[in-house]
């Protein structure tokens, strides 16, 4: 065959014997679609030093059209548009090779060596090289044609014409086509030619009258017949299960719910061990995949270029947190549309719409923290699938709008799948869209723009007061749920400067409600400047107190975007600069000497539990404490706790540290401490602390091991407490100044900030990065560098480098040496 096609070469011109030292290639040989073979040459031989490995990336990268691109241009054209597909024949042997590059491209056949006159398959810029030829071309016929829409894809060219633009598209067309390809002696491949209304294109037939682009036959039956192949064999191998995975890979971009059954054999191909001759027996997951393949293929085959349907829009929003999930929907006519332009439909008064609490889900699992559960990712779809369980039957031949904060779940419905156990839901609720004719519209929002889910999502168990409920009657139940999408703390914090704005306007007989600039202005500069009344405020408070009054809107249901308005920003900075600074309080760093100290009674401590007595449970508490709050940068309201916050145990339970949140690894070289809720965790996700064993006076881990064998509780308790007092902020704060004034230290300027900028200030000075300490610390932005100071010694060091271009002297580094002894 090799000879045959060698001498057909020779005659053409296309090949020539060598008649100089050549550049010799392997050949090998590629089966061609049409069931021929194609020589080509191996131009990466040797290893190494192949001739395609010398050729720059840049020269050999080529941008091709997608089938996408075509789709778009048919929807363009519109119903019943024509669509003309033409093949060149032969295609890089049209181009040929400057004679003095031809050496680089020999071979030898029979005992002769031959060169490549001509583009040759196998070499690196053949593509490139010809796709050139074939832009040429492509312009040529698009101007000789300017009605019709005209790609190429390498050799492949693809006309397309409006049903009205001519009664007879193929006469004009290819009377052009074949004028031009006759004048540049470019060969033309008729078997290939298709035209009309459903046609092939890239291994893909468009029937532009259904407008739907789906598999061909052959390719469907094939599909259909390897995915029964898999399955008839108990295991596959690497190169099996790589041929496998392409070819359906290549048929999912027009099988719907296609993408999202392929993740199995994905995850099984890579999961393949080092060497091509292994195999896999097929798993569980792969099999019901591949029988879906098998089975349901010609349902699931073709995607609509245009939908036929005139869909209601429904819009869903859906949000998790780490113990319960949270959704609701309403209807709209516009896609890009938010909840809060919607109150008034949520309002039960309205018969044209359900209430928001027959349109919404809330599910909570108090004691989720104390198993183990799913990653946040996972139950982050699984919410959405949760909607779809429920409520799915309202939203049959709907386009759904599914907001979510999570980019996990965004990626997943625009991609239609996901890496791993986030797959799983995410293919059952595209199973249940597809078969109930929902269309699918994902969008991602801020978190800070889905309160209301995220109220839903997270367990509250204290009544909102009455002025609250009766401001927020669009909620009907749902006011318990948005009452809980900010602190107690927050609240009482916010709901103080709510009532001196409301204050401030009554006696300038303004309307404090919804918030305008005549009325904000006014109070914000009041409040910076300070009156008779009251004391003027720091920028920063100021800013603080805008967001108080956004929380109102925002409760009300009022519109909050004047508090975006940069004029505010500007009055602040305004303030901030033309202000003196006031002096700032001092807060002292405890060292680690310090924490040693504090906690120095442990090592007396009785071996017995039986022994304690109420004194030493409380000094065994608190030194415990100190340990764990300095090695791991805890805030002082991580681990104390107000006594009404054990009146409502889940609460408690789900935001505040216990014994259960105590886990000693099996080797005792440290302990995993759970941190459920935190100041910078705004999502409630929580966080694992790692506090590592270092067996001096400041060790975290043997502290907490003889505070659980001294003072043992059940594991739902506080995991730290005073006898006869609540561990709160004020008797910590107490009980730390007098043990400091105990070791002879002033307690001026300790604080409950002093524990973690203790630790930061110990981290820098040990040598720890900056990064480094950010995330030991769980900062989520800059401020964590006004929590340490550089050491003047290095200060110094640093400034004589600058200023002399050499490290300072030795003398200069190290303390003075201590005098002999006498």
């Amino acid at each position: 065959m090799i000879s045959a096609k060698l001498g057909e070469h020779l005659n053409l011109g296309r090949i020539r014997l060598a008649c100089r030292p050549s550049f010799v290639s392997p050949l090998g040989l590629v089966p061609k679609h049409d069931e021929g073979w194609r020589r080509i040459h191996d131009l990466f031989w040797p290893p190494g030093k192949g001739l395609n490995q010398g050729i720059p990336d840049p020269w050999s990268a080529i941008e091709y059209i997608t089938i996408y691109d075509i789709y778009e241009q048919v929807t363009q054209a519109g119903p019943g548009c024509t669509i003309i597909k033409r093949d060149i024949k032969d295609a890089f042997r049209i181009v040929p090779v400057a004679e003095d590059n031809q050496h680089l491209l020999a071979f030898q056949w029979n005992g002769s060596t031959y060169v490549e006159c001509c583009l040759p398959f196998g070499l690196a810029t053949a593509p490139f090289l010809f796709n050139l030829f074939a832009e040429a071309l492509h312009w040529i016929l698009q101007c000789l044609l300017p009605i019709f829409y005209i790609n190429h894809y390498l050799d492949d060219f693809i006309a397309i014409i409006r049903p009205s633009s001519l009664s007879d598209p193929m006469g004009p067309s290819d009377e052009v086509y074949n004028g031009v390809t006759d004048y540049l002696r470019i060969p033309r491949n008729t078997k290939k030619d298709q035209q009309g209304t459903c046609v092939t294109v890239l291994g893909i037939q468009i029937d532009s009258i259904a407008m739907e682009a789906r598999l061909p036959p052959d390719k469907l039956c094939r599909a259909t017949l390897d995915a029964a192949a898999a399955l008839s064999a108990a295991s596959l191998s690497l190169k099996q299960t790589e041929r496998l995975t392409g070819s359906l890979a290549f048929c999912s971009r027009v099988v719907r719910l296609g993408r999202t059954r392929l993740q199995s054999l994905y995850t099984f191909q890579a999961a393949f061990p080092h060497g091509r001759s292994a195999r896999r027996r097929i798993s569980h997951e792969v099999r019901d995949d591949l029988e879906w393949w098998r089975d349901s293929l010609s349902l699931f085959n073709g995607v609509l270029l245009i939908d036929p349907c005139r869909r209601s829009i429904t819009h869903l929003y859906t949000d998790a947190s780490n113990i319960g999930q949270g959704l609701f929907f309403f209807s709209s006519k516009s896609i890009s549309d938010c909840w809060l332009a919607h109150c008034h439909q949520l309002h039960p008064s309205n018969a044209a719409s359900l209430a928001l609490a027959q349109n919404a889900y809330a599910h909570q699992d108090a004691h989720a923290h104390r198993v183990a559960h799913a990653h946040i990712n996972t139950t982050e779809v699984d919410a959405i699938l949760q909607g779809f369980l429920l409520f799915s039957h309202h939203w049959l031949h709907h386009t759904l709008v599914i907001h979510t904060d999570s980019s996990t779940a965004y990626t997943g419905l625009s991609k239609g799948f996901l890496h791993g156990p986030p797959n799983v839901p995410l293919k059952s609720l595209l199973i249940l869209a597809a078969a109930r004719d929902i269309q699918i519209v994902p969008h991602w929002l801020p978190s800070g723009e889905n309160t209301l889910a995220d109220a839903l999502s997270r367990p509250l168990s204290i009544e909102p007061p009455a002025w609250f409920s009766s401001r927020a009657p669009q909620l009907n139940a749902g006011h318990l749920k948005l009452w809980g999408g900010l602190s107690a703390n927050t609240r009482s914090v916010y709901h103080s400067v709510q009532r001196n704005y409301e204050k401030h306007c009554a006696l300038q007989n303004l309307s404090a409600w919804p918030a305008s600039k005549q009325s904000l202005i006014p109070w914000l500069t009041s409040r910076l400047l300070g009156n008779s009344n009251q004391k003027a405020v720091k920028p920063d408070t100021a800013l603080a107190d805008l967001a108080a009054l956004r929380a109102y809107h925002i409760d009300n249901f009022l519109d909050d975007k004047i508090f975006d308005n940069k004029h505010f920003r500007r009055l602040i900075d305004g303030a901030r600069r033309l202000n003196p600074i006031s002096k700032v309080r001092v807060r002292k760093p405890i060292s680690r000497d310090t924490i040693t100290k504090l906690s120095a009674g442990l090592a007396t401590l009785p071996s017995q539990s039986l022994e304690m007595t109420a004194n030493l449970i409380d000094d065994l508490n608190f030194a415990t404490a100190c340990r764990v709050a300095f090695a791991g940068f805890l805030r002082l309201g991580e681990f104390t706790y107000k006594t009404e916050d054990l009146s409502t145990r889940p609460t408690f339970l789900a935001t505040k540290l216990t014994r259960s949140d105590v886990r000693f690894s099996s080797s005792l070289d440290h302990v995993q401490l759970t941190l459920k809720r935190s100041k910078t965790d705004r999502r409630h996700e929580g966080a694992q602390i790692i506090l590592a064993k270092t067996g001096d006076g400041a060790c975290p881990v043997d502290a907490l091991q003889r505070l659980l064998l001294l003072d043992p509780k059940a594991p739902d308790a506080p995991l730290f407490s005073f006898h006869r007092r609540p561990f709160n902020r004020n008797h910590f704060l107490s009980t730390l100044s007098t043990k400091l004034r105990a070791l002879g230290i002033h307690a001026n300027g300790y604080s409950g900030h002093s524990f973690r900028k203790g630790a930061a200030q110990h981290a820098h000075d040990s040598g720890i990065l900056d990064d480094q300490i950010q995330v030991l610390g769980r900062w989520t932005s800059e401020a964590f560098r006004v929590y340490f100071t550089t050491n003047t010694s290095v200060l110094y060091k640093l400034n004589h480098q600058f200023q002399t271009g050499s490290p300072a002297p030795l003398s200069l580094l190290l303390p003075p040496p201590s005098p002999p002894p006498s």
